[in-house]
């Protein structure tokens, strides 16, 4: 069978964590709530620790080490 061309497509890099008693490491529906009762300033600027980007040059860049910093520090844009 020949080998097909490649196609334009775009990547899809998809990093988060996963615990292993409550699975995908996100804050539940009642920690939402408690957060969204804080003023702006105390609140987590994210709600879980997964971080979607589509890498390549004309896309989000690479995932590097500073992402993965940014991921674990919760200072992502998600």
């Amino acid at each position: 069978m020949p080998l097909r061309k490649k196609n334009p497509g775009r990547t899809i890099h998809n990093s988060g964590y996963i615990v292993k008693h409550t699975g995908r490491l996100a804050l539940s529906e009642s920690q939402i709530e408690e957060r969204n009762k804080l003023p702006e300033s105390q609140r987590l600027p994210v709600y879980e620790s997964r971080e979607i980007i589509y890498p390549g040059k004309n896309g989000d860049g690479w995932w590097n080490s500073e992402r993965l910093v940014a991921q674990v520090c919760l200072n992502s844009s998600n």
